[in-house]
């Protein structure tokens, strides 16, 4: 278990715990579930969690989060009439301990950004196959009007997504270049 890249991950996590540290433990945690690599996976994941200290409490929030939507989306999914999913989720999204576990936390992607108050009426159940869950928040910064004024995250439960990730990547790489073309179209032509 103890190797030089393993080292080397680790050192760069916790040295740049809000970047780095973040994705590594997502990703780590994310793989769990498969027998092959589970052993390795959780002493990495408990090495981080050992060092990364004031840290830890907002990753235990957001695990607390986490935890409590994968209850939600279980739940829905076991009901066979979209009425009866929006009514389930919009009831268990008003309970008060629902709140408390989602409101005023770190976001899972940015722990720099904080997701402010639930806003449960923009929150909706998808009718995508895997059921997903589209989260709403405000954004509590005081400059939140002049930029995002609420945060919005769709939770996705039960599916591989690699290939979700994957997009989002070729996207992210390929932006800058289909912004350059279309400013390059528009003002120079």
């Amino acid at each position: 278990m103890d190797n030089a890249l393993t080292r080397f991950i680790l050192y760069r996590a916790l040295k740049n715990p809000l970047q780095i540290g973040l994705r590594l433990f997502w990703h780590l945690r994310s793989e769990l579930h498969l027998p092959d690599i589970r052993l390795r996976f959780s002493l990495i994941l408990e090495a981080f969690c050992r060092g990364c200290g004031p840290m830890l409490v907002l990753l235990s929030r957001q695990v607390t989060a986490l935890n409590r939507l994968e209850a939600l989306s279980a739940r829905l999914k076991e009901l066979t009439s979209e009425d009866e999913q929006r009514e389930l989720f919009r009831e268990e999204m008003s309970r008060t301990e629902t709140q408390h576990d989602l409101q005023w936390l770190p976001s899972p992607l940015c722990l720099s950004e904080i997701l402010g108050e639930l806003l449960i009426h923009k929150c909706d159940v998808k009718r995508s196959k895997k059921r997903p869950l589209w989260l709403v928040w405000t954004n509590p910064d005081r400059l939140a009007q002049f930029h995002h004024q609420n945060y919005q995250l769709i939770f996705k439960h039960g599916d591989d997504l690699r290939q979700d990730m994957l997009t989002l990547q070729l996207l992210k790489v390929c932006f800058p270049s289909f912004y350059v073309y279309i400013v390059y179209r528009t003002y120079f032509l």
